[in-house]
């Protein structure tokens, strides 16, 4: 039941009408077997429980911020959504006991995500579009609420056409979980492979044409150091790294660029500067995407100093973007939001646990002689490290399934060592 959960959470939407899923059934009938043993006294065994404990917390947190949320309807639809969340992650951490199986739950995650990827290579080359994809144009016979992709011109349906999206609704969604699995692609025992699957990656990301994604890879390429043990390597990348950055900074100065996605993540370096200008004025005018997600961001931002760093409760600040009727009706940054959402005291909290998730996996990865669980904590670590940038680009995170897997991955990968230890 556990591994259909993870693979139907994978699939999401394509395997589903309008917003009921199979991973839906499949959560159910997961729960309703848990508590029909509970009741018969059959005890379900949960190895090293405390890894558990802050995630219980954040839920606790997040159903009684109720009392001061402004809106009951999306409060529930956001724990709708953590709720499903939940049950991804737990069944992942529910899994794998030991080393054997853990690598079963690996490869499984890594099967269903190459598919995943695979149709968004097929999509990004224009040969297929998945039916049910926001930017196909019969999505609506599958319950989904597509773009009117009749009404675009030729030179946008041509963009449109081959934008990926594969399970994942549309390309920031797509992008944003080919992110969280690119550490595990780079850090690859096999190197030749290793290398296919990043140029494959790459071009997926300038496919999408995100800048928000394209930030968060040049961040992942500049934490590489950290990941590796004072040694000769690690010695060369410091050096290397920042010549590899530079290459990709000014290559528009050498180059002339013509491909249209290429040409949208290189304009992020000014995007970013327009829109801590436009924050810091307070004084936001201007009708493009940097100039609503900036006033979002202000206005989240005054929102929370309005509470007196209470927070708006679980899903609080969007309540009030739809209030208020914005032009962007999602924050389109989750860790942000967490902020203005939770208030001050529990963010902090919530970013300690995170941090040190990610400080753990990682130190652990350096001093495991088992290889392989090495490799999965190194790659854990990076790609949760990478999430926090890369959140900025979909409309949120909190509905995608494949960030509460990484949770789960993570937090089982911490299990398993335990047991290795012992």
């Amino acid at each position: 039941m556990k591994r259909k959960i993870i693979i139907t959470a994978i699939f999401g939407y394509v395997l589903g009408f309008h917003s009921i899923y199979l991973f839906h059934l499949f959560a159910l009938a997961w729960i309703f077997r848990s508590v029909s043993q509970s009741l018969l006294g059959i005890s379900i065994v949960v190895y090293q429980k405390k890894l558990l404990k802050p995630i219980l917390i954040f839920v606790i947190y997040t159903f009684v911020s109720i009392i001061w949320h402004p809106d009951f309807i999306i409060w529930a639809k956001y724990q709708f959504y953590l709720l499903c969340g939940l049950i991804a992650l737990l069944a992942v951490y529910q899994s794998a006991n030991n080393i054997n199986e853990l690598n079963l739950v690996f490869k499984l995650i890594v099967i269903y995500l190459g598919i995943n990827f695979f149709v968004g290579l097929l999509e990004s080359f224009n040969i297929m579009r998945l039916p049910m994809s926001r930017y196909s144009p019969y999505a609506n016979y599958f319950g989904v609420e597509g773009l009117d992709v009749g009404s675009f011109d030729e030179e946008r349906l041509i963009a449109v056409g081959k934008k990926p999206t594969g399970f994942n609704f549309n390309p920031n969604n797509f992008g944003f979980v080919v992110m969280l699995a690119l550490p595990f692609i780079l850090f690859w025992k096999k190197k030749i492979q290793a290398f296919i699957g990043i140029i494959l990656a790459i071009w997926l990301l300038i496919s999408i044409g995100s800048k928000s994604l394209f930030l968060a890879f040049i961040f992942m390429i500049a934490s590489l150091p950290f990941y590796y043990r004072l040694s000769y390597k690690k010695i060369m990348l410091i050096f290397f790294i920042p010549v590899v950055l530079l290459l990709i900074l000014f290559l528009p100065k050498f180059f002339l660029i013509e491909n249209s996605g290429l040409s949208r993540m290189y304009s992020s370096f000014d995007v970013i500067q327009q829109g801590v200008k436009l924050i810091l004025s307070g004084q936001i005018v201007g009708n493009d995407s940097t100039s609503f997600r900036a006033l979002n961001y202000l206005f989240g931002i005054q929102e929370l100093i309005k509470s007196h760093g209470l927070g708006l409760g679980f899903g609080g600040i969007q309540a009030r973007l739809i209030e208020e009727n914005f032009k962007i009706q999602a924050f389109h940054f989750f860790f942000l939001q967490m902020l203005v959402d939770l208030g001050v005291i529990y963010f902090t909290l919530f970013m300690i646990f995170y941090m040190k998730l990610i400080y753990k996996l990682n130190k652990f990865s350096k001093n495991n002689t088992n290889k392989q669980l090495s490799y999965y904590m190194k790659s854990a670590s990076l790609s949760l490290f990478v999430a926090i940038p890369a959140s900025v680009a979909p409309s949120g995170i909190h509905y995608l399934l494949t960030f509460y897997i990484l949770i789960g991955f993570s937090l089982l990968l911490l299990k398993i060592n335990a047991k290795e230890i012992i």
